[in-house]
């Protein structure tokens, strides 16, 4: 157990080993035809970046959004989400797309505890996605 709160060294963390942290912690990474670390959990898939240059860890997602909605109230629902949510950015960078990610650095190393615990605290908000979508925004037509 001590293992999961002891450090990795920033110059370990790669694709590779978040990879191998997500096999030892119960998950079935797998990569998709960029070579992107994807989890699937509980129907949220999220993509994993590491960016070693910045010592940066991104989680991300992508939600498909109706046309049968204007932008504007797409975007008024996307603020709401922003202001009610910790942790996530939501943004839209095409009206049919819902970004949600959560970045963080790693610079000076991180524990194999803190990146599980925020992906599984990143996944419980995409989960509740569907409790803040009343006018079921998210969805293809």
């Amino acid at each position: 157990m001590r293992l999961m709160f002891e450090p990795i060294p920033d110059d370990e963390i790669s694709k590779e080993r978040l990879e191998e942290l997500f096999r030892s912690a119960f998950f079935k990474p797998e990569r998709d035809a960029d070579d992107d670390l994807v989890v699937r959990d509980d129907g949220v898939v999220t993509v994993v970046k590491v960016e070693e240059d910045r010592k940066l860890i991104t989680f991300f997602s992508l939600w498909p959004m109706r046309t049968t909605f204007s932008e504007e109230h797409k975007l008024q629902w996307i603020n709401r989400l922003n202001d009610r949510k910790i942790l996530v950015r939501f943004c839209m960078p095409k009206p049919t797309l819902l970004w949600v990610d959560y970045q963080f650095l790693y610079e000076g190393g991180v524990s194999p505890y803190f990146i599980i615990t925020a992906y599984k605290r990143y996944v419980s908000i995409c989960r509740e996605l569907s409790k803040e979508d009343e006018d079921e925004i998210i969805g293809r037509e």
